[in-house]
């Protein structure tokens, strides 16, 4: 019996499992097969007691490996099942503060010197975005999606996918600045390069934006809420998810224990060719918590500093209370760091 850990996947002699409960009914299982053969060979002839020794210890042994990847997948399990935001419907805010164009970035965000090498010669791929007029929100969701009301953007450009593990890299050498905790000194984990990075407070996010602005001669920053969902309902479409008004099970990383590629799912990118608009990992957004125009409803005071973020995780459901959407919006002080919470930027148009 073989056992692999591939992403955060269990393979069982070459056999896929993300269900922790399941994964760990067939080691046992296996496990008890493996020693009732033994007994049973044990009955057909009396054996030496060398090879008793032997089997009994390779028992012994297979026992431990099962407990040791039972301990792993219900880590990664509950991994899955935590959030940046509140899992619990009860908890979501009710909302009322300042309308939701305010954008007023971190002060207490520090503001390094700006170091960029040669080496860095990574460039991200943008895409353009006309501006226009849309139906931000709606009024058949959460309340704090309602009411739907009408917004303007100006044409801008945002990268294509979340930022990756491997421009991240590129930053952390340059400004020897903090890598996330799962890195292992400057660099991220083997085969998770083009993974999204995660483990980023906002300001981690905007320094970034700086570095990137200065290497390539432009200015980046965060999108502003209405920007990103501007572009994840496509513009005056007002879809409900980027691909569409229907859920699509290959359009998103959603479900899963762990983070994919950026770009692993093609179906879900947008009518401009914007991907992982959904899912992988939440986005940074540079507008704070705040009620939509008419909405009869208030932010508690602990939540007037939060930020939104959009799009939602890996660790996200497609159904249910908090089923994600291209309108699902949620609000987390901007110091916090998680391991579904990561980040795009977006570059004005001149």
């Amino acid at each position: 019996m073989r056992y692999c850990l591939n992403d955060g996947t269990l393979l069982i002699d070459n056999t896929s499992l993300s269900d922790p409960q399941a994964a760990t009914l067939i080691i046992n299982q296996r496990a008890e097969d493996q020693t009732l053969k033994g007994i049973l060979s044990t009955h057909k002839r009396r054996l030496p007691s060398w090879l008793s020794n032997r089997i009994m210890a390779v028992i012994l042994i297979n026992t431990i490996i099962v407990g040791i990847i039972t301990a792993v997948i219900m880590s990664r399990w509950n991994s899955f099942n935590s959030n940046p935001g509140s899992n619990s419907p009860s908890a979501r805010p009710s909302i009322k503060g300042p309308p939701s164009n305010a954008v007023s970035l971190p002060p207490v965000c520090p503001k390094p010197e700006i170091v960029v090498s040669k080496r860095s010669s990574r460039r991200p791929s943008l895409i353009a975005i006309p501006g226009g007029t849309y139906q931000m929100g709606r009024d058949n969701g959460p309340s704090e999606e309602a009411p739907a009301h009408s917004v303007t953007v100006s044409d801008f450009s945002i990268d294509k996918t979340e930022v990756s593990n491997t421009e991240y890299a590129d930053f952390i050498r340059d400004m020897r600045w903090r890598p996330p905790s799962y890195w292992v000194g400057d660099k991220p984990l083997a085969n998770q390069e083009r993974w999204p990075v995660n483990e980023v407070s906002i300001c981690d996010a905007v320094v970034f934006a700086a570095w990137r602005s200065k290497r390539d001669g432009v200015t980046y920053r965060l999108p502003t809420e209405e920007e990103w969902e501007y572009v994840a309902r496509n513009g005056d479409q007002a879809n409900l998810y980027p691909w569409g008004n229907i859920w699509a099970d290959d359009s998103a990383v959603v479900s899963m224990i762990s983070p994919q590629a950026v770009g692993s799912f093609p179906g879900g990118k947008n009518k401009w060719g914007v991907l992982d608009l959904i899912g992988n990992v939440w986005e940074w957004t540079s507008s704070r918590a705040s009620i939509y125009p008419g909405a009869r409803l208030a932010i508690p005071e602990q939540d007037k500093e939060a930020y939104v973020m959009r799009g939602g995780s890996y660790a996200s459901k497609p159904t249910g209370v908090r089923a994600i959407t291209a309108t699902f919006r949620d609000w987390i002080p901007g110091s916090t760091k998680h391991t579904t919470l990561g980040f795009r930027l977006v570059r004005t148009s001149p």
